[in-house]
């Protein structure tokens, strides 16, 4: 399920798949308001600033702008080498082998 909250540049997705973890709770949520920060990243943030906190507080790159410490990601969204968007998410370990 997904909710937008208005006006605000926020999505939050709460998980429906029983079989998971994160069943009815917050499994990630998406910003791109520039009023928000994680981490001391906030939206319009230069990136190379931005990969430079996620790798001081132990994130590691798994993919291009994706990053995980734990079960915890991180994906920015950049443009013109600026945050535009970040979605914070937890990976649901339960749900990452299973095949549809």
């Amino acid at each position: 399920m997904l909710i937008w909250g208005r006006g605000q540049k926020v999505k939050v997705f709460y998980s429906d798949d029983p079989d998971g973890d994160t069943y009815k709770k917050v499994s990630f949520i998406e910003t791109g308001n520039p009023n928000h920060s994680v981490l001391k990243i906030r939206i319009e943030d230069n990136l190379d600033k931005a990969v430079s906190i996620l790798n001081k507080s132990g994130f590691k790159v798994k993919e291009k702008n994706y990053y995980e410490n734990g079960n915890i990601y991180i994906y920015l969204t950049p443009e013109n080498n600026m945050v535009i968007k970040m979605r914070i998410g937890y990976i649901d370990r339960k749900l990452s082998g299973r095949v549809y």
